[in-house]
């Protein structure tokens, strides 16, 4: 599958240069949830539908060329809400918060800063599927999740344990 896609985006990018608009045009791949089965979120707890980083985090690319050096890369939790600001803003058009009034542009971030003034992020995942309905919180390295079905929480340090293996909500 990684290797179709990956010869797809490289039709896509061979168009673009013949029809010379490569440098003019910018590209988002992103997935979305996290790997499909435990064997492909390196070792990650969870995956795609669940509520831990094997469920969570997906890869992001983004070229724009002139702006993001290639090559880069950047730490700072981003959401697919983001993703709507963002765009406006590289396209020069003005920002519309009452429209994206949970995602921030990460234009900062692809330009190499290292901050989006954003203290925490939010999520809701209200239905069943591989999992229970739960909601999630994050505040810097440390994550909460709410299971709504018997109100468990779950809390960890994202920095010292990734692998969320220590529940630290008791």
């Amino acid at each position: 599958m990684v290797e179709s896609l990956d010869d797809c985006v490289g039709r896509i990018m061979d168009k673009l240069e013949a029809m010379g608009i490569a440098d003019n045009t910018v590209i988002i791949l992103t997935g979305d949830n996290g790997g499909d089965r435990d064997q492909t979120t390196a070792g990650l707890k969870g995956y795609k539908g669940f509520s831990h980083e094997g469920g969570v985090r997906e890869p992001l690319i983004v070229k724009w060329p002139g702006n993001a050096e290639p090559g880069s890369t950047c730490d700072v939790p981003v959401i697919g809400t983001d993703f709507y600001p963002t765009m406006l803003e590289m396209a020069g058009l003005p920002l519309k918060p009452e429209e994206h009034m949970d995602g921030r542009s990460i234009v900062s971030l692809l330009k190499g800063k290292d901050c989006l003034g954003r203290d925490n992020l939010y999520w809701h995942y209200p239905h069943y599927h591989r999992t229970m309905p739960y909601g999630a919180v994050r505040s810097g390295n440390m994550k909460l999740i709410e299971f709504f079905e018997d109100g468990a929480l779950e809390l960890y340090d994202l920095e010292s344990d990734p692998n969320e293996t220590a529940n630290l909500a008791t």
